[in-house]
């Protein structure tokens, strides 16, 4: 189980037409979280 207390890196994101992409990127790069806020 994921335990967000031992990630360093926390993104949140609104809806992109390249996301799929974009999380990509940035999970390679070091984000380790990822929350997409469809809101925003």
């Amino acid at each position: 189980m994921l335990s967000l207390a031992s990630r360093r890196l926390y993104l949140c994101v609104g809806l992109r037409e390249d996301l799929t992409d974009f999380v990509r990127a940035v999970v390679e790069g070091g984000v380790d979280v990822v929350q997409v806020c469809p809101s925003w």
